[in-house]
Parts: C-alpha cells; structure tokens; sequence
C-alpha cells in the first residue's frame, strides 16, 4: 500500500542500462556534481520521461544529460506495495562522498503535502530533458 497521497509512490531502481562514465576535466579529473529529480513511473516501472524534472544540479551541465539517459534506461520496481504509478524523487551524484539523503527525505515530506494539481504545475515549471 503507497504511503503519504496516493500519487507519492515510492520506486527504487531494478535496473539501469546504457549507463556511460560520468564527464572528465580536460586534465583527465572526474568532475564533481550532483543531479537531482522528480519524475513519475508508470504501473510497468518506466520513467515517464516527459515528467523529469530538475530540482537541483551541481557541476557541468552534461549532468543533465547523463541523468535523462540513465532513466530511460531504468526500470523501476515497488518494495512494500503492487506495481502503482507514481512521482519518484532521486539524485544522482558524480561525487567521492555522496551527499546526504536527509534533504532528498525532507523535499519528499514537503511535496506530499501538494494536491495532485499542484504537483503537475510545480513540475512543469522545472527544467525538463531534452
């Protein structure tokens, strides 16, 4: 059973394909960076991907791209619950040491407060995937 409103359902990822490394610096040096996003996964597991958004990106702006070519090829799968659609929130990050998940948990919080309506119109105001 979904926790919070029924649109917030939480997915973790089962599988990502065509996952390439991230970006170097010219003297060969990974980049640091972090993506994060909203999206809605369908009842079969796929990103929606006219429903990616940005919430936040550090580092190059090739982040971007990576993050919309790792969630095309993802496939989503529910923990406690039947397969249901639902908004997704996660980062990606292209750092030695990860960032926290508090801030990822508290955003979540705060976005279950939104009316379904309220969510589609927040959603259409973030950056999108090209």
């Amino acid at each position: 059973m979904p926790h919070r409103a029924g649109w917030l359902v939480p997915a973790a990822p089962l599988r990502i394909e065509n996952v390439g490394p991230p970006p170097m610096s010219p003297d060969g040096r990974r980049l640091q960076g972090q993506v994060t996003v909203a999206f809605v996964v369908n009842e079969l597991g796929s990103v929606e991907m006219q429903t990616v958004g940005f919430l936040e990106q550090r580092g190059p702006l090739t982040y971007r791209d990576i993050a919309c070519e790792l969630l095309r090829g993802a496939t989503f799968a529910w923990r406690d619950h039947a397969p249901a659609r639902g908004l997704t929130l996660l980062s990606f990050s292209f750092e030695s040491s990860p960032a926290s998940t508090n801030e990822l948990a508290a955003r979540t919080d705060a976005l279950s407060t939104y009316t379904p309506t309220k969510l589609a119109e927040w959603i259409e105001r973030l950056p999108h995937c090209k």
